[in-house]
């Protein structure tokens, strides 16, 4: 079989995934490289990934404020953004909490290698980790502080922010 027996309709087909493969190898290589840097980064700032920690059961309360102590770190600057009580930005409770505690002043989505009960700071002010983000990327390494409105929310809009674990 030579060059000139293959239709001209499959070698056009051919090159088109060739290209295609060209094209998004790279960006999924390095989408990967980025998760497994990131995961690298914040075993080194807090000791710990998420896989190492005891995990809770869905809405359990079980071992939510269970005393331990943590050394005072700092998780360095990471994205964090805001969000409010409504069904478009959270689920189907938009005023329960992962850990099955009420939205108030105060209350911090964190990504899950954080177990709920953390306490962080973020400019200077203190929060408790007791929802989760979106574990999609890049969501899984955001921060998000709940407001009372959702023009709050949107005022606040994405920062970078120093955040440190007090407890």
């Amino acid at each position: 079989m030579t060059l000139e027996d293959i239709p001209d309709n499959l070698i056009r087909v051919a090159l088109v995934l060739l290209s295609v493969a060209i094209l998004v190898l790279p960006w999924v290589v390095y989408q990967k490289w980025q998760k497994n840097h990131l995961d690298e980064q914040i075993e080194r700032k807090i000791g710990y990934l998420s896989h190492d920690l005891p995990m809770i059961e869905e809405n359990s309360l079980l071992g939510l404020y269970s005393p331990r102590i943590m050394v005072f770190k700092s998780l360095g600057s990471l994205w964090v953004t805001g969000y409010s009580s409504t069904i478009d930005q959270t689920d189907s409770t938009p005023f329960i909490t992962a850990s099955n505690t009420k939205v108030r002043d105060g209350v911090v989505a964190c990504p899950m290698y954080l177990p709920f009960g953390t306490t962080i700071t973020i400019d200077d002010k203190i929060y408790i980790c007791e929802d989760r983000m979106r574990q999609t990327e890049p969501y899984m390494y955001y921060f998000d502080i709940w407001f009372a409105t959702r023009e709050e929310a949107l005022e606040y809009g994405i920062q970078l922010k120093d955040i440190k674990i007090i407890q």
